[in-house]
């Protein structure tokens, strides 16, 4: 799998991964509050396909879904389980709701010819550099 090819199974794939690799570090490590979004800080660092996981990634794309039209502001729960089931909740959730914006913007951006795709890395930095403006905004 390329970086730029997230499909679905490579999101399962991902999930997997960085769920595995919580559940065997984590008798080991003491001080870390959040594991998932350890875990996939550092399994990214690795595999720049692995999506990070944390609070400003968590509100960047829910609201980006928001805005693009993609998922309505209220979840219902028919609307959540047509989802796959690693999707229906946390990490999962996110990768999938990760893989929903970068496909589309990939979409848009091969309709107006303006670069090549977008990888899960250049993403992922969009969504940091969108919440520190957020922050420095609210100031």
């Amino acid at each position: 799998m390329t970086e730029r090819n997230l499909t679905l199974a490579h999101q399962e794939t991902i999930v997997e991964l960085v769920c595995r690799f919580r559940e065997i570090i984590a008798p080991a490590v003491t001080g870390v509050r959040e594991l998932t979004s350890f875990s996939s800080k550092y399994l990214h660092c690795h595999a720049p396909s692995v999506v990070i996981y944390d609070s400003r990634a968590r509100r960047q794309a829910k609201q980006l879904l928001v805005a693009a039209g993609l998922e309505p502001v209220r979840e219902t729960k028919d609307r959540l389980n047509k989802l796959p089931a690693w999707a229906q909740h946390g990490y999962g959730k996110y990768v999938y709701r990760f893989g929903l914006l970068l496909r589309h913007l990939n979409d848009v951006t091969a309709n107006l010819r303006a670069r090549p795709h977008i990888s899960v890395q250049e993403f992922d930095f969009c969504f940091y550099k969108m919440d520190q403006r957020r922050e420095r905004d609210e100031e």
